[in-house]
């Protein structure tokens, strides 16, 4: 039905812009019309809105990179390095980020977002008090509680109070006990899946071991952890009711058993599956798989061992793996997110600099995406660092608001869209782990990231956590939401006969500005002779009429609505040079010439 990262079906350019994409490897949907793509590539989560989705739409937001045309890792508060998985607290409006290439877990907070804003908590990168280091990105010294090594995705458990991030190379998920607002304790992790213990990283085909775990899903009402157990091409299921350290795993997908690990192209098996997205509601559960070209839609409402899929996207077969940048198509698709309200589901198409975006109402094998981010058209795959552009994104997550996080991985940043009315290819509203949409350099600081992939959201709190992995760290991010402030002042700065231009001061969290002229002082505007809308803090309307004295006003807008309007005075077209003039009367001293008006409200004497 769409295509996000690229503007046609059939194209895979990567890019590092507003719409763009590079390896998306995750999606999350937040619930309330926003889904956060890990560009993985670009190294930034970018967040998309997800109303009515046009093909190849600008992102609304980004983070873990300044800008959209930003792309570069690094370990910093406001940066991202590869981040893939994400978790969202709807509760607390909080995005938890997989921050990949950081070795780390970002907090955001998101009920308003600011692009290239600071993570307000992490994980994996810690002083000896344990206290966060935003600049830190090493492996930790091998496994043990404090630590993380190439985190790709994190998932919350709303209810119980518990953060699970999946700590990729030490072949591992880690437990973190979490306070009754949803807030980390300490930042020492409490149980640990896939080893017996906080002190071993073997990779293993078992019920209890895994191997390079990377997207999570949790079920509430069930219970359940659902990990993408990478290298061994399988989901394991584990019931978290009550957590034992290195415990069995109660099923597996994508394999008939525990002890096979096999990769496969068929309704039963998976070949390196990376993004998991669970819907309650139908008890389906979304899988990435990666390098099958495909999202495979299994029902898990009882699992049994090795079950078929009952659906496929990106393929028109169960059999078939083709690779393609089309309407219907997928390249590499890593992170999944769904919408629930909407019955939308976004893909993070990794390679083709993208995220797609599902009608799910009524599922069709192989059926096309209704909109694309990262891209402007089906067909295409640039990389970008720019508003709307993506760079490899590994990670979607919609926050149920009407926000998607995007991981920006190639770009560095998590870059947050605004899911009301989707169009193709749109600007992103708001941009964390860069200072705005054309940075993507990787960094380790307190609002800088590296590769950023999974995230969480805690709504209850406005608090986003992100799997930093290319810092080994997890962030937390402030994600309370809300319009930006109106600029605070501005004026006219230029005129002709036909246009006016003004400029204003810029607005914390603004998307776009808009400038509006009006034939009348009142404030809001009433007559509106005309109006543009720019991403600069500057703007020119054209097509009035000279010599006429006109009322500027200016206001800032994102995904979550705009300001009120700021009025930037009054000004006045030039008039027009009169045309066929005669002598209207002469004497000796002086002479009065008159003309046609030539395009002047009257005429010119």
């Amino acid at each position: 039905m769409n295509v996000l990262g690229q503007t046609l079906f059939t194209a895979s350019v990567a890019a590092t812009t507003q719409a763009g994409l590079r390896a998306p490897a995750g999606v999350l949907y937040d619930g309330a019309g926003r889904l956060f793509i890990g560009d993985t590539g670009n190294h930034r989560v970018v967040v998309q809105s997800m109303g009515a989705i046009a093909d190849g739409q600008n992102a609304a937001n980004v983070l873990g990179q300044a800008n959209f045309t930003s792309g570069a890792a690094a370990a910093a508060q406001n940066r991202m390095s590869s981040p893939v998985g994400a978790a969202f607290d709807a509760a607390n409006s909080r995005l938890f980020i997989a921050d990949s290439g950081n070795n780390r877990g970002l907090v955001h907070p998101t009920g308003a977002i600011a692009n290239g804003q600071n993570a307000s908590d992490g994980l994996g990168e810690l002083s000896s008090l344990d206290a966060v280091l935003y600049t830190k990105n090493g492996l930790n010294n091998g496994p043990n509680t404090r630590g993380l090594n190439g985190a790709q995705d994190v998932a919350l458990d709303v209810a119980g109070h518990r953060l699970f991030v999946s700590d990729s190379v030490n072949n591992r998920v880690l437990v973190f006990n979490l306070d009754g607002s949803n807030t980390l304790v300490d930042r020492v992790a409490d149980n640990v899946l896939g080893q017996a213990d906080f002190d071993s990283n073997g990779a293993a085909v078992a019920q209890a071991r895994l191997s390079a775990p990377r997207g999570l899903a949790y079920d509430s009402a069930g219970q359940r952890l659902f990990v993408a157990d990478y290298t061994n091409n399988r989901v394991i299921v584990y019931d978290v009711a009550a957590v034992t350290n290195g415990e069995n795993a109660v099923g597996v997908l994508g394999q008939a058993n525990f002890t096979t690990g096999t990769a496969a192209t068929a309704q039963n098996r998976l070949r390196n599956p990376r993004g998991l997205a669970y819907q309650a509601g139908t008890n389906r559960l979304f899988v990435g798989d990666f390098t099958n070209n495909r999202v495979i839609v299994y029902d898990v409402a009882v699992v049994t061992n090795g079950e078929n899929a009952v659906n496929v996207l990106g393929q028109a077969l169960y059999t078939t793996n083709t690779a393609a940048t089309t309407q219907a198509g997928l390249r590499g698709p890593s992170g999944v997110a769904f919408d629930s309200g909407t019955s939308r589901l976004f893909v993070a198409d990794a390679t083709n600099n993208r995220v797609l975006v599902f009608d799910l109402l009524a599922t069709t094998n192989g059926e096309n995406a209704v909109n694309v981010l990262g891209q402007t058209l089906f067909t295409a795959s640039v990389a970008a660092t720019t508003q709307a552009g993506l760079r490899a994104p590994a990670g979607v997550l919609y926050d149920g608001a009407g926000r998607l996080f995007i991981g920006d991985t190639g770009n560095h940043r998590v870059v947050v869209q605004s899911m009301g009315a989707i169009a193709d290819g749109q600007n992103a509203a708001n941009v964390l782990g860069q200072a705005n949409f054309t940075s993507g350099a990787a960094a380790a600081a307190q609002n800088r990231m590296s590769s950023p992939v999974g995230a969480a959201f805690d709504a209850a709190n406005s608090r986003l956590f992100i799997a930093d992995i290319g810092n080994n760290r997890g962030l937390v991010h402030d994600g309370s939401g809300g319009p930006p402030a109106a600029p605070s002042s501005g004026s006219f700065s230029g005129r002709t006969t036909v246009s006016s231009s003004a400029t204003w001061t810029s607005s914390l969290g603004a998307a776009t500005y808009t400038l509006s002229i009006s034939t009348l002082p009142a404030n809001p505007p009433t007559v509106v002779a005309g109006s543009s809308t720019t991403v600069l803090t500057s703007g020119t309307v054209a097509g009035l009429l000279p010599n006429t004295t006109y009322y500027g006003f200016a206001r800032a807008c994102n995904g979550f609505g705009c300001s009120i309007y700021t009025a930037l005075g009054s000004t006045a077209t030039l008039a027009n040079i009169p045309v066929a003039l005669s002598t209207a009367a002469l004497d000796s001293t002086s002479a009065t010439l008159a003309g046609g008006a030539n395009g002047n409200p009257r005429d010119t004497s």
